[in-house]
């Protein structure tokens, strides 16, 4: 090894540390290029995910919307039809008061 002097051994290790830091600022971008463009992907496959489960649980609500329908119309006739043999029963019911009242007079 030849007699280096302080500033000849300062002025070679600056040297190397330069080389070692464009060496590691180059390996580093490369990795946040890399990294940068897998979080692209998965933010793309995210946002494909999300489509596809908005879609399914819109098709769903309307799915249950036309069930509801469904259920809703036929209580609907349901009670229609309750309240239409009520309407009999109590002109029935009528009826016969006002026929035993008639007696009764």
């Amino acid at each position: 090894m030849p007699d280096l002097s302080v500033r000849d051994l300062k002025t070679e290790m600056d040297g190397r540390f330069r080389d070692l830091k464009t060496d590691m600022d180059g390996r580093f971008y490369d990795l946040k290029t890399d990294m940068d463009g897998r979080f692209a992907d998965v933010d793309r496959r995210f946002d494909r995910l999300e489509a596809r489960i908005e879609a399914h649980i819109n098709e769903a609500a309307a799915e249950t919307r036309r069930h509801f329908d469904v259920v809703a119309e036929s209580l609907r006739a349901e009670i229609r039809l309750r309240l239409e043999g009520t309407d009999t029963r109590l002109d029935n019911h009528e009826q016969r008061i006002q026929a035993l009242e008639k007696r009764r007079r």
